[in-house]
């Protein structure tokens, strides 16, 4: 057992260095738009951000060249939140206009009405859209931009980490991914396999107390390789997690990697455990004869 403690160690340092480390996501920090098509510039935090475009009304995305008159902006520091980084207000064609307010609300003003309230974030939900490091909130509605199709204006606003807000005929505001930046779709399956890859080490350890302490020689041997096996798991999903960049989706990630070290855990520690005790499996030692007595 002693001998595992240099190894359980230096498991536990990598896990402690990829656990405190900041791999930033990417987020929408500009949009603009030219006539019927819409951009979104990409931070994609400490590599070189990226310009996309949509000609579809906001519906999809794709890699493009900045609009004319703006050139590609430097990435700025995941840390910090430089604010609104681009118009905080854009009308159509037809008067109808619309603004940004704190980061946190979209307003509407009709022509000859007054301004209304469309979107609004709580503090929780702007909390929520991070780019994974401190203070990384960067993009959330700092830009607005309005693009003329051929019946009606599509409207759109950087929302950071989450894409860009998209401004659907009915008033609401949906989120929508840019390329690297967005949210994946269903995330709860992600939080059922973190809490599945962080849960599933103890679980297995519960198991061999109860059930193999009474059944097989080795059980103590078997416990050493579900705690090997559970660290080796966490820290391959940070190292994976980290290498892989943020366009990978962290759901089917952490769900997959809990299940098959879940699996290939229980399946050695098993094996170990059932496997009878050195001093048993050596028998007797060799016979050594008398020597007769000299005197």
């Amino acid at each position: 057992m002693s001998a595992g403690l240099p190894l359980v160690g230096a498991i536990l340092a990598v896990v402690t260095s990829t656990a405190t480390s900041c791999a930033p996501r990417s987020a929408v920090t500009r949009v603009a738009g030219d006539g019927a098509t819409l951009y979104a510039f990409v931070n994609r935090g400490w590599e070189s951000g990226t310009w996309a475009r949509s000609v579809d009304e906001g519906r999809s995305w794709g890699p493009g060249s900045a609009p004319v008159g703006l050139t590609s902006e430097p990435s700025r520091s995941p840390f910090i939140d430089p604010g609104p980084s681009g118009p905080e207000e854009a009308c159509a064609l037809d008067g109808t206009c619309w603004r940004l307010r704190d980061q946190r609300t979209i307003e509407r003003l009709s022509p000859g009405g007054n301004w209304v309230e469309e979107f609004q974030l709580s503090d929780a939900q702007y909390r929520g859209i991070s780019t994974g490091c401190v203070g990384g909130h960067i993009g959330i509605l700092g830009s607005i931009a309005v693009a003329e199709g051929a019946s009606h204006s599509t409207v759109v606003a950087s929302y950071g980490a989450n894409g860009v807000l998209l401004r659907e005929d009915d008033g609401r505001w949906v989120s929508k991914r840019v390329l690297s930046a967005g949210p994946f779709g269903n995330m709860a399956s992600g939080k059922v396999g973190f809490f599945a890859m962080l849960l599933f080490g103890p679980i297995l350890a519960i198991a061999m107390l109860l059930f193999g302490r009474r059944r097989w020689p080795s059980w103590r041997r078997g416990l050493a390789v579900i705690g090997t096996g559970w660290l080796i798991t966490i820290t391959a999903l940070g190292v994976i997690g980290f290498l892989a960049g943020p366009d990978i989706n962290p759901a089917h990630l952490i769900g997959r990697a809990a299940i098959a070290g879940a699996v290939v855990t229980a399946i050695a520690a098993t094996v170990v455990a059932r496997r009878p005790l050195p001093s048993a499996a050596a028998g007797p030692g060799p016979l050594i004869p008398n020597r007769p007595d000299r005197g």
